[in-house]
């Protein structure tokens, strides 16, 4: 029996769906962690930073990052900060990247259970006309993949926004404990950017006219 439900893009959803996944395919390499400029206190009495005022040494650049449950830091220097500096912001732009590909995901399954609803009527399965014609027509593999990649996202998406309202509070701690759920989300979905992958050569299709 041939499958009754077609779920489709508008032609708004499908340009924006297409340019978010352009540039999932333009971001370089990534990092997570938080990076950090700090300064310290040796334990010579006599030095400066116990002086008053103090003078601490540095600043420092550390990268941190939570692995297996434990941070770990790592001292860099300014030329290996600067290059974890574009790295760090390549993650936070993935991550903005799959929260708006999982709102957009989203429409377009809720859309599919709507679809398929027992509740739908007669009416709604009559013909369209030229003019009322969807962009495109949906696939069971392509509307499967929709919903696994509104699945993996999920949680990613839920961390990045708490990343962006720490952000928008200004709060280091909570930035950095963001950061942290941002890894563990990701270390728990590997098969999130191979959909995502998978999906954009799904969706190399021109709409029709």
């Amino acid at each position: 029996m041939a499958d009754p439900v077609r779920t489709t893009f508008s032609a708004q959803e499908l340009t924006r769906w297409r340019q978010l996944l352009a540039q999932l395919q333009e971001i370089g390499p990534f990092r997570r962690g938080t990076l950090l400029s700090v300064t310290n206190v040796c334990g010579k009495p006599t030095c400066r930073c116990h002086a008053q005022p103090p003078q601490p040494h540095g600043p420092y650049w550390q990268w941190t990052r939570k692995v297996q449950g434990k941070t770990v830091s790592l001292r860099l220097s300014h030329e290996q900060a600067a290059l974890l500096r574009v790295w760090l912001d390549n993650a936070r732009h993935l991550d903005e990247l799959i929260a708006q590909l999982d709102q957009l995901s989203t429409q377009l399954t809720d859309r599919t259970l709507a679809a398929a609803s027992p509740s739908r009527t007669a009416s709604a399965a009559a013909p369209a006309s030229s003019a009322d014609q969807p962009a495109f027509r949906m696939t069971r593999r392509l509307a499967d993949a929709l919903v696994a990649l509104s699945e993996l996202a999920g949680p990613v998406a839920e961390a990045a926004q708490q990343w962006l309202e720490a952000k928008d509070d200004d709060d280091r701690e909570a930035i950095a404990e963001a950061l942290h759920y941002l890894d563990d989300a990701l270390n728990e979905s590997p098969d999130l950017l191979p959909t995502m992958a998978r999906l954009l050569r799904m969706t190399r299709f021109t709409p029709r006219s």
